[in-house]
């Protein structure tokens, strides 16, 4: 009898070539008892990604009577036998092309708001990145493979979609990359409860920073008003000394609004100037900030953030997109928006286009620090190192936060060459804290497997961990303002 074939995967990883592989049978098992654990919590939506036979779509159809399904597909099917696809439960969404993941990401954001999806990829699915028999398979090869390169083995299968990585076995993605002890920071019903009891009387402000593109802002601020349900909260927006009609506008949101304060500063201070100043002026225990071109979806976001902050004081920050490196000698490789169900995965850094803390833990790194950064970017990036020096992890957001990006660089605030800015603020941010190698456990320090950089030397050493050279600004400011 002839041995099954097997599906090979290759991806370069860190400078070197991994292999693995998949047989039919292991990833017709794996669908089967994905289902089979997914019957467990009929509450929430099951999102299927890959082509099914019609044997297996009659089979979620049943399913389909107690709990919403979605298919997304990535091949035509073959309509001829499934006639019956029009008065079927199921909701089937079409994934051929990248021009489609706007539609199915909205359509994903509606359905999250009756639960939280539980995504399982189905047995075509890998088999077609394979190949790269699609456009869209390409994207997913150059994703999925760098992910599947860290297991190593090919043993845990997961799912990137649109960027992020939907993880199928969430305690052996945090022993992959050495995150211990992992109970840490699970996320379950118990530490919600105990996060709200932490957190009744607190204030929250939502800082939102803004430059010129009155639309932008508009539709940032409408939707903050749609989905925040905290009572005791404030919106400050920070406006970078926009030209155009944005003072207008806030101004009468200003006069009508009670949880409303506009800010505007007398000129741009780039994103840092700009964050530390809605940072400043707020009254909040807790904060939020926002670029002006994110679109919050959810009603009850706040409350849900505020729960984990409470239910994890050592959360130095909280951010919808986080990033994980993950090479111990190319600097800079990284796996991208972690998101793993229930757990707040310790990661790297977050991006600031939405990130909640603390305001006492940001008071004791003292913010942002525009003298270090004046112009575009690595703010984000060194907030989160800095945190960690004093104790406290960046973490994915536990719980997902359905939000909406138009990514419009410019009208944020960057009114100059962003690429030359970028390349400086990325040697600041090297002088501080170092490449961007692996970290060997980012829930407590910033060692990696070169040991700790030492900002004063400029060099990594074995030897304890240096202070948090944010103490020691004047001396940086020196070094810095020779960078070219």
């Amino acid at each position: 009898m002839e041995s099954e074939s097997l599906l090979t995967f290759k991806t370069d990883y860190g400078g070197r070539e991994l292999v693995f592989q998949y047989n039919e049978t292991t990833l017709e098992q794996h669908f089967r008892l994905r289902l089979r654990e997914g019957r467990r919590d009929p509450s929430r939506p099951l999102v299927v990604i890959g082509s099914l036979p019609p044997v297996w779509i009659e089979r979620l159809e049943r399913m389909a009577a107690a709990r919403e399904v979605v298919v997304i597909e990535m091949e035509e099917p073959d309509l001829t036998k499934d006639k019956g696809r029009a008065r079927s439960p199921i909701t089937f969404l079409s994934l051929r092309t990248p021009r489609d993941l706007g539609s199915i990401s909205t359509h994903l954001w509606k359905i999250s708001r009756a639960g939280l999806p539980e995504f399982v990829t189905a047995p075509s699915f890998f088999p077609m990145v394979a190949r790269s028999e699609t456009e869209i398979a390409k994207i997913f090869h150059k994703d999925i493979l760098r992910f599947l390169g860290r297991t190593l083995d090919g043993k845990y299968l997961g799912c990137g979609f649109k960027g992020t990585f939907l993880l199928e076995h969430a305690p052996d993605y945090f022993r992959l990359l050495s995150l211990s002890p992992i109970e840490r920071f699970y996320f379950d019903e118990s530490a919600e409860k105990r996060g709200l009891a932490a957190v009744k009387k607190a204030r929250l402000s939502i800082v939102v920073l803004t430059y010129q593109n009155r639309r932008l802002v508009q539709r940032t601020v409408e939707s903050l008003f749609e989905t925040l349900t905290w009572p005791r909260r404030e919106i400050i927006v920070v406006d970078n000394a926009s030209t155009d009609d944005t003072k207008a506008v806030l101004r009468r949101y200003e006069a009508s609004r009670p949880d409303f304060r506009y800010l505007r500063l007398e000129r741009n201070r780039g994103p840092a100037g700009g964050r530390e100043a809605g940072r400043q002026a707020a009254r909040g225990d807790f904060l939020v900030f926002l670029d002006n071109d994110t679109v919050m979806m959810t009603p009850g976001w706040d409350r849900t953030i505020l729960s984990i902050l409470g239910a994890f004081p050592k959360i130095g920050l909280l951010c919808s997109f986080a990033t994980v490196f993950t090479s111990d000698d190319r600097p800079g490789t990284f796996l991208q928006n972690i998101y793993v169900p229930r757990y707040a995965v310790p990661a790297a850094i977050g991006s600031g286009f939405f990130m909640a803390a603390r305001a006492s833990v940001l008071d004791k790194i003292g913010g942002f620090h525009p003298e270090l950064f004046p112009l575009y970017g690595s703010e984000d990036v060194s907030l989160s190192y800095a945190l960690r020096a004093e104790g406290y992890a960046t973490v994915a957001s536990p719980v997902l936060l359905p939000l909406q990006i138009e990514n419009e660089i410019n009208p944020r605030g960057y009114d100059y060459d962003r690429s030359q800015t970028a390349q400086r603020q990325r040697e600041i941010f090297r002088c501080l804290w170092g490449d961007r190698y692996r970290l060997l456990d980012p829930t407590t320090s910033n060692r990696t497997s070169r040991g700790w950089w030492d900002w004063r030397r400029q060099c990594y050493t074995e030897t304890s961990p240096p202070d948090n050279p944010y103490r020691h600004s004047e001396e940086f400011l020196q070094r810095i303002s020779s960078l070219s």
